[in-house]
């Protein structure tokens, strides 16, 4: 949930760039995720994600000129970072619902958010060479499945780890000008991550029919490597806007055309409720599986209850 409200931010705020008719630049590129450090050699595993960024025009004495212009520019604006590590299953026997057959699946992944500031200096106007400093937090997340395969088909998420850290990232990169409002981008970022309890899901292990887990302790350094786009946003449209009831559209010089003196009844009628319309839900808390002794952070409550059956194997230490 968390990853979607991100997300929305984000959108909101491209889009509020698009109707005031600000030169913004929207970054989408994608990347491999890779541990470095104790991070590595606790055996976090490697993933990938997609990172959106959204830059402002030069900010320095030259701010009035476009980023490809010949000189040093600086930039600063937002960045979103989501990624998904490693996967894990097990087949399980249950005893709820009785006699049923399930998985057991454990999944890392990782968001991020921060704030950055780039530089660049173009000496050409088709090649851009840059520097990014980013700073921001970082959240990991160990999400536990339960699912019902045959003799049903409940199923059970919840977090099972999560570990909030502080990042810092430097990154290098260059960026190839294709028009006045495209480009393509190729970077490299190493971030520097806080401590946090984590979980690999390849140090989970099923000795028997329970699953047991293994979290671990280090710092969260990622080194990413990227290829993505940008592209120039609000100036390279025209918006539509109304004024009381008349319409027309503002041009790059701020001059507003009206178009039309329709004036129209936009307010719904609106609908009575039914008295006989009603509802209700019921959800049942769940009991958790698997061997870890941490308590699930957040857990969704399930529609209906699933138990693992117990099994008397004692898992090997790891």
């Amino acid at each position: 949930m968390k990853r979607y409200y991100i997300l929305s931010v984000f959108i909101a705020a491209v889009s509020l760039t698009q109707a005031q008719n600000v030169p913004f630049y929207l970054h989408i590129s994608g990347h491999a995720a890779l541990p470095k450090s104790t991070f590595e050699t606790n055996r976090y595993e490697k993933g990938g994600g997609v990172q959106f960024l959204l830059l402002s025009g030069a900010v320095n004495k030259y701010g009035s000129t476009d980023p490809w212009n010949q000189g040093f520019k600086l930039q600063l604006g937002l960045g979103v970072e989501l990624n998904q590590f490693g996967t894990k299953s097990f087949n399980i026997d249950l005893s709820v619902p009785v006699g049923a057959k399930g998985t057991q699946s454990i999944s890392n992944s990782s968001t991020a958010l921060y704030g950055l500031a780039r530089g660049s200096y173009t000496a050409n106007r088709f090649i851009i060479p840059f520097a990014e400093l980013l700073i921001g937090g970082r959240n990991f997340t160990t999400t536990e499945n339960l699912k019902v395969t045959v003799g049903g088909n409940e199923s059970i998420t919840t977090d099972t780890f999560k570990a909030n850290v502080g990042t810092l990232g430097l990154g290098v990169g260059i960026a190839f000008k294709i028009t006045e409002n495209f480009f393509v981008e190729a970077k490299t970022t190493y971030f520097i991550g806080g401590s946090g309890t984590y979980l690999p899901v390849s140090k989970a292990q099923q000795p028997s029919n329970q699953v047991y887990y293994y979290p671990q302790i280090s710092n969260t350094n990622i080194l990413l490597t990227q290829v993505g786009i940008t592209w120039r946003l609000g100036s390279m449209v025209k918006t539509c806007g109304c004024l009381g009831s008349i319409c027309g559209s503002l041009n790059n010089t701020g001059n507003y055309s009206p178009t039309s003196n329709t004036r129209t009844n936009t307010s719904p009628t609106p609908k009575k409720a039914d008295p006989l319309q009603r509802g209700s839900s019921k959800t049942t808390t769940p009991q958790t599986p698997g061997g870890s002794s941490s308590t699930p952070s957040n857990p969704t409550p399930p529609t209906k209850k699933i138990e693992v059956k117990p099994d008397q194997a004692k898992p090997v230490p790891r």
